[in-house]
């Protein structure tokens, strides 16, 4: 997996945004262009909110119950982002449009139903409001966070992957456009924005 990753979408960046990249490309003296120092902060971004769901899960077999509650917040956050990238507004909206995503990405639990935005909606309500939640009852099982995690681990590469079938080449497209008008905010600590650097080195170095 190389850096190509998240180049397949390069592109300018609408006025605002391509101005703030460029200084975040500026500040870190990468050899990239500012939508690819964005794709790079989403795609690292991502994967650490996944991994973060990951040890609130736990591994099969460990002694302890897993924290539902803070994988799947942490899991819908995550897809609250995809939908953010597709152009979605409207925390329903996003969400839906991020399952819908990871409904298309191939994985071993294909055949399963994917997650329908509600429960996800209840449990950030739940967690974020404390006892602010919804009369219905939120429905979490194992099989549910498999289906939402599996996917959600490939979605970064699958995200900017433009595939050569001319059929799809449009879907692609239109995806890379969105994600390019999508305002999302850099964060930094220290000074300096987190991921696109480390993402940057890691895609590289396996190219290599």
């Amino acid at each position: 997996m190389g850096p190509d990753v998240i180049t397949s979408g390069d592109r300018l960046l609408p006025d605002h945004q391509q101005r703030e990249w460029k200084k975040v490309v500026d500040a870190l003296r990468l050899p990239i262009s500012p939508y690819i120092a964005k794709a790079a902060y989403v795609y690292g971004l991502l994967g650490q909110t996944v991994d973060a769901a990951k040890l609130c899960w736990g591994q099969p077999g460990q002694r302890r119950q897993p924290y539902v509650l803070g994988a799947f917040t942490l899991a819908s956050s995550a897809i609250d982002l995809l939908g953010h990238c597709l152009g979605k507004r409207g925390n329903k909206a996003r969400l839906r449009a991020g399952l819908g995503f990871l409904a298309t990405v191939p994985c071993n639990l294909a055949g399963t139903p994917m997650l329908s935005e509600e429960p996800l909606i209840a449990v950030r309500h739940f967690t974020t409001h404390g006892a602010v939640h919804s009369k219905a009852d939120i429905l979490l099982s194992e099989e549910q966070w498999r289906r939402v995690l599996e996917p959600l681990e490939a979605a970064p590469s699958v995200f900017w992957a433009a595939r050569p079938d001319a059929a799809v080449q449009p879907v692609d497209e239109d995806r890379f456009a969105a994600f390019a008008k999508a305002p999302i905010t850099a964060l930094r600590t220290a000074g300096e924005v987190v991921f696109v650097r480390d993402v940057y080195e890691h895609l590289t170095a396996a190219a290599s």
